[in-house]
């Protein structure tokens, strides 16, 4: 008896849309995803236009901090899910922050840059952008740097929000993709990507301009709003209109081009950078060359940036679910259905605690927990046991 039931398992299991592992005829392992929880992150209802929720969840051992497009910021316990503190921001946090020491940066829709404590939510100091705050900062050295809406770099005092200097462009364009693109920084060089469709390398120090180059032209959307990765000496950044291009950042030579747009920040490792384009699909490149080894097709929207965990990668679809995949083959493993879909980077961590692993912000401004693990599968119906 016991017998058939393990080869019945088998064969309900092999029409199931999760991932299987069959280590011994006694033991079988799915990979799943468990809700562990889920939590609205407006103050009150919203019945306006549809807001753009795309800042991913900041999460450290203790805490997780999610802002959203319509009235601000709120912090969570993340052993609890209590609330902790919300701050309240007129047309909310979109870009998202990041942590430094003891406290979080980000730009907000209301023309401000702001530096939190994120233990309490008490503002520390804020800087006037004059624009909104659409890309995510970069901190260094005791130096956050990010760009404004209106396509202005600056370069602020980390401890007391002094201005150390800007670098500002004039876009002529009469189009723009709502967004921003996220600095960084490698040796003396601070990195800055802009609506104009220019990749520029400045000096940290003083913002001197080391070298320009106009990227995306001759398109609809000049925009690059992804971020410049930086791994092993080389720059890996998509234009919305137009490629993923490597780029050497001493010369700012483009190295190779992949042909296909981009709006968000590649995933990038020894032998692989993984893209997600804004034709309805993510790549995967060889790194040295830029040749495909294989794609997914999204049967509708677009992706979020990917994420990597244990040779998965994880991304949300905008008018989807989120997605596991294979990192060698992009075959698809399982998928999490939040109903209206994701558009900000999903978040792992790890902490081997059992609250979950997987945090994603959906376009309806939910916050939710989940839990991606290999999990072992009894092969006793429940009347046997």
């Amino acid at each position: 008896m016991k017998s058939i039931g393990a080869v019945v398992l088998i064969l309900i299991l092999s029409g199931c849309s999760f991932l299987q592992k069959y280590n011994n005829k006694d033991d079988f392992k799915k990979l799943q995803l468990e809700k562990k929880w889920a939590r609205s992150t407006l103050n009150e209802d919203y019945l306006g236009y549809r807001a753009h929720h795309r800042m991913s969840p900041i999460v450290t051992k203790d805490f997780i901090i999610q802002g959203n497009a319509v009235d601000g910021l709120v912090a969570y316990d993340r052993q609890t899910v209590h609330k902790m503190w919300r701050l309240n921001i007129k047309n909310g946090v979109e870009a998202g922050g990041v942590i430094y020491k003891d406290n979080l940066y980000f730009g907000a829709s209301d023309s401000y840059f702001y530096c939190v404590n994120y233990f309490t939510g008490q503002i520390q100091w804020s800087f006037p952008i004059l624009s909104e705050g659409l890309g995510r900062p970069f901190v260094r050295d005791g130096v956050v740097y990010f760009v404004s809406g209106n396509n202005v770099g600056y370069a602020l005092d980390a401890g007391s929000g002094r201005q150390l200097w800007l670098h500002n462009r004039k876009d002529s364009s009469a189009l723009s993709i709502r967004g921003g693109s996220q600095p960084n920084v490698y040796q003396d060089k601070v990195f800055m990507a802009f609506s104009d469709g220019y990749l520029v390398a400045l000096n940290r120090t003083t913002g001197q301009v080391i070298w320009e180059r106009l990227l995306n032209h001759n398109r609809r959307f000049n925009d690059i709003d992804s971020q410049p990765v930086i791994y092993k000496g080389k720059i890996y950044l998509t234009g919305f209109d137009s490629a993923l291009y490597a780029i050497d950042p001493n010369t700012g030579n483009t190295l190779w081009r992949y042909d296909e747009g981009g709006f968000s920040r590649p995933y990038v490792d020894d032998e692989t950078v993984i893209y997600a384009t804004t034709n309805s699909s993510v790549v995967a490149l060889e790194r040295d060359s830029g040749k495909k080894k294989w794609e997914y097709k999204l049967k509708q929207g677009l992706a979020t940036s990917p994420v990597e965990y244990k040779g998965m990668i994880i991304f949300g679809q905008s008018e989807g679910a989120l997605k596991v995949v294979s990192k060698r083959e992009g075959k698809e493993l399982v998928e999490f259905n939040p109903i209206r879909g994701v558009s900000a980077e999903p978040v792992v961590k790890d902490f081997n605690d059992r609250l979950g692993n997987l945090y994603i912000m959906t376009r309806e401004a939910n916050l939710i927990a989940l839990d991606l693990n290999w999990k072992k599968v009894s092969e006793k119906w429940h009347w046997e046991e």
